[in-house]
């Protein structure tokens, strides 16, 4: 099997084999990414299987993202309770009052949130750049399909940071048989972003 034909194969068996899940319903795209929000929050730390009926009861109550981010506190938390992490149900709601907010003030044409194990199929290439809010969710698939020659870059740091996109290959290590691609793209980068910050400066 070439590692070109992996992606595919992996990407064939969620079709035949993904659960039925209520995040997953045909919806409208709106209400899509709401259910993905709301779901991607209630799944950290907790399994599918308690999940499913606190999202189904929620998303009853709480319809969309608008009243999400106008819904009372006491309401939110009786809609979570028995969830736990109750920090999550507030970090919701803060992320969905930001979401508004900044949609409101601003003309970039935005879309998402979408659920992972389905955006990087296809639909990632219509995009002219991914925000992944946790590693796992974006790092897998993305050094899935540009294996050696992506770079992890990390936003937001006073300094430039960026990275090749695998880890330490210590069966090879010494044997001068690595791939340097992806570490010379990673230096690239990082330059280019030097010199573009220091123009804006």
């Amino acid at each position: 099997m070439t590692s070109q034909n992996i992606p595919n194969k992996i990407l064939n068996w969620y079709d035949n084999n993904k659960r039925d899940l209520p995040w997953r319903k045909k919806v409208s795209r709106t209400q899509k990414e709401y259910f993905t929000l709301v779901s991607e929050f209630m799944l950290q730390q907790t399994q599918v299987k308690t999940v499913i009926p606190y999202f189904e009861n929620f998303i009853s109550k709480i319809p969309d993202l608008k009243s999400l981010s106008r819904v009372r506190d006491a309401k939110l938390m009786k809609c979570w309770e028995g969830l736990g992490y109750y920090s999550r149900a507030r970090n919701l709601k803060k992320s969905a009052k930001q979401i508004i907010n900044e949609l409101n003030q601003k003309e970039d044409i935005i879309y998402g949130p979408f659920s992972a194990d389905t955006f990087f199929c296809n639909n990632y290439a219509k995009y002219d750049a991914i925000l992944a809010v946790y590693h796992d969710q974006g790092l897998i698939p993305f050094k899935t399909i540009s294996f050696g020659e992506g770079v992890n870059y990390s936003a937001g740091l006073p300094i430039i940071r960026t990275s090749p996109d695998h880890g330490t290959g210590f069966d090879i290590a010494g044997k001068s048989i690595a791939d340097p691609s992806s570490f010379k793209n990673a230096l690239k980068l990082a330059l280019n972003i030097y010199e573009a910050r220091n123009k804006i400066l």
